[in-house]
């Protein structure tokens, strides 16, 4: 094989980073957004057309309405993104992509609610209305519904701070992405009530339908997930300590057995007494379909991890999914594939090599582990046999500690066409992050790069 040169070293110009391109690849459901808020607009514009006597649009009444529009419809698409139901694996190219453009739009929903207030400041001095009934609740002469938005106002950003800025656990997180489905119902109770919406029915109709989806989401995902959702009961068969701070749960099926895609994740549940535990937490699966038995490596990190590494043979643990599209399939097309696993992000790995000893896919794949020294290399062991016993996988352990950080100049080197290469990647948001950034700058199509973060909220 030939090594591989970025554009630079060609002489030819450096690919500008083409912003557009990533988003799209990268969040395969953003030209739903953009539907929606397209709709918002052109609804409120009929609006508009049919309406007279509220007092001139510009320069602070549209924005003003508009904002507001945007707000809801975001939080509508955000509480569905969110909502953990089986479509949503179809229309955005796996859950935790789902997941992934819930995070970005729920700031941005957050982010025009605080332009909405920002343009009704000017909006309430232009009229010569008191800029205090803006932000106090319960003003005399005040109608109720107006206290309640203000209300409901001060309880998104308080929400949104506590969630976005503080470090919270993740059942704590999940608690107040609770609190903001009951918001967002009555946020659009006041938008149906009054407003511009409650003048022009083609709008009204379709903030009805932003309700309905999302309020049926919040449903869906608070209080129907977990009696409809896809389960399998399973019980340990044993912990496998893993390293300094890693286990892999191993688990055999109690009776129906889940069939998966290697490289797939799992919420996960554990019996408590008669019951099943409150928290839910996602995991990647690092075993092979092939096998009756399910296994889980899992980094310990907190509370639940923690109890999960203390489980005994035979306790009852329930499995939901599987979700997620980072999977083999995901790279048909691509002549061969490069995979780097970042510490326990190469769980999902583990399973997709396993199921290449019974597959009969030709395409060669390079495995990179990355850890921080030889003494976190949990799996080092099982991937060195993977690569001996099938002759198309190579391996290299890379310990940062010795080596540096890896670049896209150390997986580049030996690859041949980048168009005809997948490169699969596994970690922390950050590493992720930037080593796509690398790839790109070196010539690599974003097509070609699939990545995922293993944080999940």
């Amino acid at each position: 094989m030939t090594a591989a040169h970025s554009p630079a070293e060609k002489g030819m110009p450096v690919p500008a980073r083409d912003f557009t391109e990533r988003l799209v690849l990268h969040y395969p459901g953003l030209h739903l957004i953009g539907a929606v808020l397209l709709i918002t607009t052109a609804l409120w514009i009929g609006a508009k057309m049919e309406m007279t006597g509220e007092g001139p649009l510009w320069p602070w009444r549209a924005p003003v309405q508009l904002t507001a529009l945007w707000s809801v419809t975001l939080m509508a698409f955000t509480i569905f993104a969110g909502s953990r139901h089986p479509a949503i694996e179809v229309m955005f190219g796996g859950l935790d992509r789902a997941i992934k453009l819930h995070r970005v739009t729920g700031p941005l929903a957050l982010g025009l609610l605080v332009l909405h207030l920002a343009f009704l400041v000017p909006l309430f001095i232009a009229e010569q209305q008191p800029v205090a009934a803006i932000f106090q609740p319960f003003r005399e002469g005040s109608p109720l519904l107006f206290t309640v938005a203000i209300l409901a106002t001060y309880g998104f950003f308080a929400l949104g701070l506590a969630a976005y800025a503080a470090r919270l656990s993740y059942e704590w997180w999940r608690a107040l992405h609770v609190l903001n489905g009951v918001l967002f119902a009555v946020a659009m109770g006041v938008s149906l009530i009054q407003g511009s919406a409650a003048a022009f029915e083609p709008l009204r109709l379709w903030l009805a339908v932003l309700t309905f989806v999302g309020v049926g989401s919040y449903f869906h995902h608070v209080v129907m997930f977990r009696r409809v959702g896809p389960k399998f009961v399973y019980r340990v068969s044993r912990v496998v300590p893993r390293g300094p701070h890693g286990f892999d749960l191993e688990m055999l099926p109690a009776s129906e057995r889940m069939s998966y895609a290697p490289g797939k994740f799992v919420f996960l549940t554990i019996a408590e007494g008669n019951r099943w535990s409150r928290e839910m937490h996602p995991f990647s699966l690092s075993s092979t379909p092939v096998t009756r038995e399910a296994r889980l490596s899992i980094r310990e990190v907190g509370g639940f991890t923690s109890r999960l590494r203390r489980l005994e043979p035979g306790h009852p643990v329930q499995l939901y999914g599987p979700y997620g599209g980072f999977t083999l399939l995901a790279t048909v097309g691509f002549e061969r594939i490069v995979c780097i696993g970042a510490g326990i992000g190469i769980a999902p790995f583990l399973g997709m090599l396993q199921f290449e000893r019974t597959d009969n896919d030709q395409r060669p794949i390079a495995v990179t582990y990355v850890v921080h020294d030889r003494a976190h290399a949990a799996y080092h062991g099982e991937l060195e046999d993977v690569a001996r016993d099938v002759e198309r996988i190579s391996y290299r352990l890379w310990a940062t500690a010795e080596s540096g950080r890896l670049s896209a100049r150390d997986l580049l080197d030996g690859i041949g066409d980048l168009n005809k290469t997948a490169f699969m990647i596994c970690g922390s948001a950050s590493f992720a992050e930037e080593l796509s950034r690398q790839l790109r700058e070196s010539g690599v199509p974003w097509s070609s790069i699939f990545s995922e973060g293993f944080a999940f909220r």
